[in-house]
């Protein structure tokens, strides 16, 4: 079983199906963040539906913690695979194609029962693992929304990587200081927030066109 949340080993790792396969060897790869709750959520969701051509999974950033004591120094491992996760290009399914795409781009979402909230795109092997094990698929896409993603502080950092004036190790050293240093008051939920973790299925059911949405309810990530 593999936790890796990155689709570049995750890829590599599928290709190797046929000879775990005559090794007798069974393996779960690219379970990623949770690990796997959202993958098994966005299951449910196609499930309940006769047909499907397109899946989202997503999660809210704004439900992650940082730890207040560390054995590491500067950026936490987490923020550092975040700034990996953020920057470059991420491999998405759309169109019924693979394409390289910039990370955080928004989506639109209607999630069912829910207003309109958008999503950005963000670096996970679902995207890659339903779309390999659904060839059906037309859209497979990761999602993330809330915390500080749409921030323009996040946004300058970013930039700065990008353009290789800043390295990773650096701009994430810079985000854990800053979000140690501020103060953030405990807010309160809307109904209508967008849900700590979800999957997301478009597609038919009874002939009509219809959408799901399988949640995770908890008071924690």
């Amino acid at each position: 079983m593999d936790i890796c949340d990155d689709w570049e080993p995750t890829v590599e790792m599928l290709k190797l199906d046929q000879v775990a396969k005559v090794a007798g060897v069974s393996a779960m790869v690219g379970l990623g963040v949770s690990p796997g709750i959202s993958n098994m959520l966005a299951l449910i969701a196609m499930q309940e539906l006769d047909s499907v051509s397109t899946l989202y999974t997503g999660w809210d950033l704004g439900g992650a913690t940082h730890e207040e004591q560390s054995s590491q120094k500067g950026a936490n491992a987490a923020m550092l695979h975040g700034f990996e996760q953020m920057t470059g290009e991420v491999k998405i399914y759309r169109n019924s194609a693979y394409e390289m795409t910039k990370p955080l781009s928004p989506v639109l979402l209607g999630y069912p029962g829910l207003q309109s909230f958008t999503g950005h795109i963000f670096d996970h092997p679902e995207a890659v693992t339903f779309s390999h094990n659904y060839p059906q698929l037309q859209e497979s896409i990761n999602l993330a929304h809330g915390g500080d993603i749409d921030s323009w502080l996040l946004k300058g950092i970013l930039g700065l990587v990008n353009w290789w004036l800043v390295s990773r190790e650096r701009a994430a050293a810079l985000l854990t200081w800053f979000e140690r240093k501020r103060t953030v008051g405990v807010e309160e939920k809307s109904p209508q927030a967008p849900p700590a973790f979800y999957g997301m299925a478009v597609g038919t059911k009874h002939g009509k066109s219809a959408s799901v949405g399988v949640s995770w309810i908890s008071d924690a990530i």
